[in-house]
């Protein structure tokens, strides 16, 4: 996911222009920043494959930590389901 993707899925979230994203930016001073938004992000993340927990969004207070995020989140595909422990019954 590129920078630029996330400040205009971050701007229509928050219903700004995205040129008013800073990553300076605190979090909170957007009238729409809260809980919906920070699940609209997680669903962001989500559609470009990019692997990461709710809680971490709610940590997040800049802008700058959202980037940092979705950079640090790993690509879905390579969590690969993991094989059965135990064997098939006959």
């Amino acid at each position: 996911m590129t920078k630029s993707k996330l400040i205009d899925a971050l701007a229509t979230i928050l219903e700004v222009a995205p040129e008013t994203i800073m990553p300076t930016a605190r979090l909170q001073s957007f009238r729409l920043w809260d809980s919906t938004a920070g699940i609209s992000m997680l669903v962001v993340f989500d559609e470009n494959d990019v692997l990461v927990d709710e809680d971490r969004i709610r940590e997040c207070e800049t802008v700058q930590d959202l980037i940092d995020l979705a950079a640090a989140g790993r690509p879905l595909e390579l969590h690969a389901e993991a094989e059965p422990v135990v064997e098939e019954c006959p």
